[in-house]
C-alpha cells in the first residue's frame, strides 16, 4: 500500500520535499475544481506562494490550450511552460510560443479513422500549431487549434475544449492534415479488437481514459516526455520535480518525476506508478501537496537557500 501524504508528519520523511523546484499537476480527475471556487483561490493563492520559495507550478494535462488556459490562468500569471495534448505540445502559458511539437502524419490519421469506421467508433483529430495569421491573434493567442471528426452521422457542434469540430463521413480523407492527438470514442464491447489494432501501427502511443475513450498520440510522446522538455528549458533536473496525477495516462510522469503523487481518486494503474497518495480526492489532494512541498522548503531553507541565486536568473523567467 502506497504510504499516505499525511502520514509524513516527522522531519525526516518530509525532507525529501524540500529539493522540489517544480511541480506539474495533471487537470482532469485531479486539478479540475469544477463549482469550488473557494479551492481554486487557495490553490492560486498556495501557487504565489510557492514561487516566494522557489518552486514553479504548471500543468500536465491531455487536454488542447483552450481547454486548459482558464485553469493554468487561475494558477498564476508566473510560471513554468505547460504541458498539453499528453505532451505532444510544450508552449508558454499564454499560448504564444511553442516549445516543442510532436505529430502524426496524415497518413496515420486516416488509418486511425479506417480502424474507428470498422469498429463502429467515432474518431477526433487535434491539430495545434503557431497561428498563420499574426503572432498573437485577436484572442490573445498565438495558437491555431483545429479539431476534424469522423462519425457515421455528425456529432455535436464543440468538444470538450470548447473548439468547434469538423465532422466529415468515414472515406473522406480529402486534405487531412498531421495530428498532435486523437481521440477514439468507443463501444466498451469494441475496446479489445480497437486496442490489437492500435497495438500494430508501429508509430503512435495509446492510453485507455474511463471505459470510453482512448487516446493517441505520437509514438514515445507521454506527460513525462513532454517534461522532460520544460526542465531542458529550466534547467532543473527530474529529481527536482513533483508530480500529481489520477490516471492511465499519468503513469509515465508519476514513474519519471522525483516524488510522484496521485490523489485518493486515482486509478490503480496510477497508484502503483507512484510514490505516495494522498488522502484526499482531486483539488483537496492537490491543496494538501502544495501545501506540503510549501511548508517542507520553509523547514529546509537553509538547505536550499544556497541554490536561491538560480531562481532569479534565467531559468526561472518571467516571460514563461
Amino acid at each position: 500500500m502506497k504510504p499516505l501524504l499525511s502520514s509524513l508528519v516527522r522531519l525526516n520523511n518530509i525532507h525529501q520535499f524540500a529539493s522540489v523546484r517544480l511541480i506539474a499537476l495533471d487537470i482532469d480527475g485531479t486539478l479540475a475544481v469544477s463549482r469550488d471556487s473557494g479551492a481554486a483561490e487557495f490553490i492560486r493563492q498556495l501557487c504565489v506562494r510557492l514561487r516566494r520559495l522557489g518552486v514553479l507550478v504548471t500543468v500536465a494535462t491531455g487536454r488542447a490550450f483552450s481547454g486548459a488556459q482558464p485553469i493554468i490562468a487561475n494558477l498564476s500569471n508566473k510560471g513554468a511552460p505547460v504541458v498539453l495534448y499528453n505532451g505532444a505540445l510544450v508552449a508558454d502559458r499564454q499560448g504564444r510560443a511553442v516549445y516543442y511539437r510532436a505529430t502524426m502524419p496524415p497518413q496515420t490519421v486516416v488509418h486511425l479513422a479506417e480502424i474507428a469506421c470498422s469498429s463502429g467508433a467515432t474518431i477526433q483529430a487535434y491539430n495545434c500549431r503557431p497561428s498563420q495569421h499574426s503572432i498573437v491573434d485577436t484572442s490573445g493567442k498565438g495558437l491555431e487549434e483545429t479539431v476534424v471528426g469522423w462519425a457515421r452521422s455528425p456529432g455535436p457542434r464543440m468538444e470538450i475544449n470548447r473548439l468547434p469540430i469538423e465532422w466529415r463521413g468515414f472515406g473522406d480523407y480529402d486534405d487531412v492534415t498531421e495530428a498532435n492527438a486523437v481521440l477514439l470514442a468507443i463501444d466498451i464491447a469494441s475496446r479489445e479488437a480497437i486496442a490489437a489494432d492500435l497495438r500494430s501501427l508501429p508509430d503512435i502511443t495509446s492510453t485507455s481514459s474511463g471505459e470510453s475513450y482512448i487516446e493517441v498520440r505520437p509514438v514515445g510522446v507521454t506527460k513525462a516526455s513532454g517534461l522532460m522538455e520544460v526542465i531542458n528549458l529550466l534547467e532543473i533536473e527530474a529529481s527536482e520535480v513533483l508530480a500529481v496525477g489520477d490516471n492511465d495516462n499519468d503513469t509515465e510522469m508519476l514513474q519519471w518525476a522525483g516524488i510522484g503523487v496521485v490523489v485518493a481518486n486515482a486509478t490503480p494503474s496510477a497508484i502503483a506508478a507512484a510514490d505516495f497518495i494522498s488522502a484526499r480526492e482531486s483539488a483537496q489532494g492537490v491543496i494538501e501537496t502544495l501545501r506540503l512541498v510549501q511548508n517542507s522548503r520553509r523547514l529546509f531553507r537553509d538547505e536550499w537557500q544556497p541554490r536561491s541565486g538560480l531562481e532569479k536568473n534565467k531559468q526561472f523567467p518571467d516571460t514563461f
